[in-house]
């Protein structure tokens, strides 16, 4: 997977990230069987893919289907054996199907790989302490903690398996740290495998890189889509409004104000194409799929920049009272439905 054109001109490497990027929005907002198609998708053009594998294993385990996570997740191994994603798919999927010694067994193999990752010894410490909690999982939970003291999630794990043990001081103090650090971590019970996601770069992220606790098109895709959604839901309102107060100064001055902002428009979304927001392109690819309002919503800000031209062109208040009507109705659900997806991305 070189990521250079095959022979028919077609850039492989580069339609296999889009699955896996348009997979990835669909599993956050809960879509698990549309995921798992795209991802299938991905693998019919590169079968060995290993992160194309490994997260289908992930879709499947949070669709709760361990037993199907299981097969794409040891093929991710079976190209890449120290595929992070892949190893931790593997091993809560052995802790769903209460295959105890093969869980304890993969997360000895995960946290092999490097003792100095914060993530290896996060996972390894909640798998293992759903299984046979002691005194190795409380060492991986303080382990964690000292790699990435300002992360929630380790002093989550290791007030969990401090609580199991009987450590009650310990897991109170340690669950006060996490919610001092992100409040809405009051609300997670474990680590999820969501967090795995850089494994993009291979399996192995820098045990102090910070960008491996960030999914690879969480917050930047949610945000990606935040910018667009509101620069085209001012535009497609503000637009139209604006021209329709200019028409009380005359035809001449609405008309040219309106070949303005109809050109303006048109420059905007060049920008948009040549430079898109991280991870928007493929988000909006599948809007359909995931929110009819919304994608109605995106063609209606689409549609304002030449309904400008026209009325720029015939001064005719008819493409003015429509353009007026679509700007409503995309501002409405751009801003409404936008910031439903944007808590959905939070809140998984």
């Amino acid at each position: 997977m070189t990521g250079e054109p095959d022979e028919t001109g077609r850039d492989t490497a580069a339609e296999v990230r889009t699955f896996i990027q348009r997979a990835d929005l669909l599993d956050d907002l809960g879509h698990f069987a549309e995921a798992a198609e795209e991802l299938r998708d991905a693998l019919r053009l590169a079968p060995d893919h290993p992160e194309a594998l490994a997260t289908l294993g992930m879709v499947e385990l949070r669709a709760g289907r361990a037993q199907q996570a299981l097969p794409p997740a040891r093929a991710a191994l079976a190209v890449d054996p120290e595929h992070l994603l892949g190893q931790v798919v593997c091993g809560y999927a052995l802790v769903a199907l209460e295959r105890k010694q093969d869980a304890i067994d993969a997360a000895e193999r995960l946290v092999e790989v490097d003792p100095e990752s914060w993530l290896r010894q996060l996972h390894y410490a909640a798998i293992v302490r759903q299984v046979r909690n002691g005194q190795a999982t409380l060492d991986a939970a303080w382990q964690a903690v000292r790699l990435a003291p300002d992360e929630p999630e380790t002093h989550l794990v290791l007030s969990a398996v401090a609580a199991d043990l009987g450590l009650a001081d310990l897991a109170r103090r340690a669950h006060a740290e996490a919610l001092r650090l992100d409040p809405r971590a009051a609300d997670v019970e474990q680590p999820s495998v969501l967090r795995l996601r850089p494994s993009r770069t291979g399996g192995k992220p820098p045990p102090d890189d910070r960008t491996e606790a960030e999914p690879a098109t969480g917050r930047g895709v949610r945000s990606g889509m935040s910018r667009f959604l509101a620069v085209g839901a001012l535009y497609a309102w503000g637009g139209p409004l604006v021209v329709a107060l200019t028409t009380l100064a005359g035809g001449g001055p609405a008309r040219v104000v309106a070949a303005v902002v109809g050109l303006l428009g048109v420059v905007l979304f060049g920008v948009f194409r040549v430079h898109p927001p991280a991870g928007t392109q493929p988000a909006l690819r599948v809007l359909p799929s995931l929110d009819r309002w919304l994608a109605a919503g995106c063609w209606c800000v689409l549609a304002c920049p030449p309904m400008l031209l026209v009325f720029a062109l015939v001064a005719s208040p008819w493409p003015l009272g429509v353009l007026i009507l679509l700007g409503a109705f995309a501002f409405a659900a751009l801003v409404l439905r936008a910031d439903d997806l944007h808590r959905a991305g939070r809140n998984r």
